[in-house]
This record gives C-alpha cells, sequence and structure tokens, in this order.
C-alpha cells in the first residue's frame, strides 16, 4: 500500500511546476527501471534453475524496466523544461 501511495503522489507531482518535482519524478523512474532489472535477473536465474520457459518473462520484464528509464528523458526536452521552470 505505501507503494500506491507514492506512485499517486509523484502523480500529483506533475501538477507542481517546479524543478524539483521533476527530478523527483526522474529519480523514482530511473529507480523503477533499475528495481524491474534487478527482479527480471532474479526471476530469469529462479526459472532456468527450476527449468522453466525464461524468456517471455526476461522480455517483459525488460521491456517494463526500459520503459521506465526511457520515460524519465522527455522531461530533458525543451518544452518541458519551459514548463517545469514557469512559475
Amino acid at each position: 500500500m505505501p507503494l500506491v501511495v507514492a506512485c499517486l503522489g509523484l502523480c500529483a507531482m506533475l501538477a507542481v511546476r517546479r524543478w524539483w518535482s521533476v527530478k523527483a519524478i526522474q529519480t523514482a523512474l530511473v529507480l523503477a527501471g533499475v528495481e524491474w532489472a534487478f527482479t527480471a535477473q532474479a526471476l530469469i536465474e529462479r526459472r532456468i534453475q527450476e527449468g522453466r520457459e525464461w524468456h517471455r518473462a526476461a522480455i517483459i520484464l525488460l521491456a517494463v524496466a526500459a520503459f521506465n528509464l526511457l520515460a524519465a528523458v522527455p522531461f530533458q526536452t525543451r518544452p518541458l523544461r519551459a514548463w517545469y521552470s514557469a512559475k
């Protein structure tokens, strides 16, 4: 439940037009991407040890990790930087 509240708080922070809100959101997205990558690694290792199919799970989890990491990039574009630096 605390992670749900944190995610909702991050969504609400999109309405705050300050540089610190962007940095907090970007940090959360990067940390989420790293966490998904670690989760993918653990799941892949477990499935290999069990002799189960692991390719599909790896693709899905690594795609989610990449999505989280790439979601932080648009905040570096000129229009969004201007929007979040406006007062």
